[in-house]
Formats: C-alpha cells, sequence, structure tokens
C-alpha cells in the first residue's frame, strides 16, 4: 500500500501538468475561500442593501468585461511564435482600453439614466467606477493568459489571491470605519485594479520580450488571423454572462435591494467549489491542449 502511495506521489512531482494543475486549484481556492469566509462579517458591517447595490454593480461589470479584450486574449496561447502571441496579448490590452473608454462615455452620457431605469439611484455617483474596473478586468485576463503562455502558474495563482485578498481587507477595515456602500464598491474596484497591476509586473518581470512595442498594422494582421474569437466566443461569452448576472439584476429591479443581496451572498457560496475546478484547470488544460496541437 505505501508503495503505491509512494509511486503515485512520485509520479505527480514528475508530471509538470498535475504539479501546475495543483498549483492552479491551491491558489483559485485561497481567492475563492476568501470571499466565503468574510460573509459573516460582511453582513454585520454592511445592510443587505448594500450587499445587493454591490452585487449589481458587479452584475453590470461582469457583462461587460467578459468581452473587453475581444476574447483575443485566449488567443494568446495559441500561436507557435511568442512574437505572435505578444501582438494579441497587445491587442487585448487595447481593446480592454477602449472598452473602457468607450464605458466611461456611456456613463458619462447616460449614467444617471441607467441607475433609475434598473432601480438603484444609489449606485449613480458610483457608475463612473465601471469603466476602470472594466479595463482592469480586461487587462487581469490578458496579462494572465500572458502568464499561461509561459507556464507562470504561480503568478496567476498569486493575483487572483492578491484580487480577492485586497478586496477582502479594503472592505472590512472600511467597513468598521463605517464606509457604508462606498467601502464595498472601492474595495471591488481597487482589488480588481491591483491584481491587473500584479499580473502587468509579473509578465514585464519574467518576460520583458511581452512589452517590445508592437505596430498596430501587425496587431491587425496577427488579430485578423483569429478573428473567430471576437466573432464566435465573445457572443457566446456575453450571453452567458448575461444569463449568470440577469438574476441579481431582475431581484434588485422587481423586488429590492436585500432581496438581491442575500441572493448574492447565497450564489457566492454555493458557486465557489465549481470554479475552484473549473477555472483553475482550464487553463492548464488550454495550455496543453495549445501545445499538443
Amino acid at each position: 500500500m505505501l508503495s503505491w502511495i509512494s509511486l503515485f506521489l512520485e509520479r505527480i512531482r514528475q508530471s509538470d501538468f498535475i504539479r501546475n494543475a495543483m498549483v492552479m486549484i491551491t491558489g483559485t481556492g485561497i481567492a475563492q475561500l476568501i470571499p466565503i469566509l468574510i460573509i459573516p462579517i460582511l453582513t454585520r458591517l454592511y445592510t443587505p442593501g448594500e450587499i445587493g447595490l454591490l452585487a449589481t454593480f458587479i452584475a453590470f461589470f461582469a457583462i461587460i468585461s467578459i468581452i473587453a479584450g475581444g476574447r483575443y486574449e485566449y488567443a494568446i496561447i495559441l500561436p507557435e511564435s511568442d512574437r505572435d502571441g505578444s501582438r494579441l496579448l497587445h491587442m487585448a490590452a487595447l481593446l480592454s482600453l477602449v472598452t473602457g473608454l468607450l464605458f466611461f462615455a456611456v456613463v458619462l452620457i447616460a449614467g444617471g439614466w441607467i441607475a433609475r431605469s434598473f432601480g438603484v439611484p444609489a449606485l449613480e455617483p458610483w457608475l463612473w467606477l465601471l469603466p476602470a474596473a472594466i479595463t482592469a478586468q480586461g487587462l487581469f485576463m490578458t496579462f494572465s493568459f500572458g502568464l499561461n503562455r509561459n507556464k507562470r502558474y504561480r503568478d496567476i495563482a498569486s493575483g487572483k489571491v492578491t484580487q480577492t485578498g485586497s478586496t477582502a481587507v479594503i472592505q472590512v477595515l472600511w467597513g468598521i470605519a463605517g464606509g457604508g456602500l462606498a467601502a464595498l464598491v472601492v474595495g471591488k474596484v481597487a482589488g480588481i485594479v491591483i491584481s491587473a497591476a500584479w499580473m502587468v509586473y509579473a509578465l514585464y518581470r519574467y518576460a520583458p520580450k511581452f512589452f517590445i512595442r508592437e505596430t498596430f498594422r501587425d496587431m491587425v494582421k496577427t488579430a485578423g488571423e483569429y478573428h473567430k474569437f471576437p466573432k464566435y466566443n465573445a457572443p457566446l461569452a456575453f450571453i452567458n454572462n448575461i444569463s449568470n448576472n440577469l438574476p441579481v439584476i431582475l431581484f434588485i429591479t422587481f423586488f429590492s435591494e436585500a432581496v438581491a443581496g442575500f441572493y448574492a451572498m447565497a450564489i457566492r457560496a454555493c458557486y465557489a467549489p465549481i470554479q475552484i475546478i473549473s477555472i483553475a484547470l482550464g487553463q492548464v488544460v488550454a495550455k496543453r491542449m495549445a501545445e499538443i496541437y
């Protein structure tokens, strides 16, 4: 029995795939566990209505940010040459910035109308943070796939923990000081921005060649070779994300902020175990499949 266990552990130690998967599962698990552990604290610092408003803010953010980079970030691991991978990374980062700027214009012009239409006028002062969160999340995903291409799974896992950890610290400490809705929203956005900065730094530290200046013409040419990602993958991801976040929007629009808050806390606790496996293994498997192809 002991010899079988020793053989099994030795195979795990020698397998890059299993070792990388365990790193990602551990990091993603910690990142998913942090928001669940602080639920009892948040429910004592904030009202269900405030948590419901945060959930609505996150729903708006999630629906747009999922396509911020045109889904080109998923193509970064596919090209055989690092130069093509770098061009796709630059294109995804540029599109994330453009998406953020476009949404900033939307908030500037129609932010008040959006907040009133969905029955969340209390969110109107904080909608201007959405463009920053959308761009930062797009960069987070883009550079995480840049790290994935270089098999820097520890850095990816650290980035995920950094995001949820910094968000939790800000929300709890500011909540103790009576921050209210501002603490929840700013804490969430700050966590995304901090983790995006970490991803950029991690890739620059390990693979500075991905930061060589690329011409817009070369970026467009390479992006054209992977046009199926924005053409097919982006609409699919957009529709799926709408379906995932629609309940929160419907609850707060037709019922109350408190109902949306209770739902958001429950779904977070239930969905976390699934994300640990699907998100963690997804990037490792995708890279392995690209190598085999």
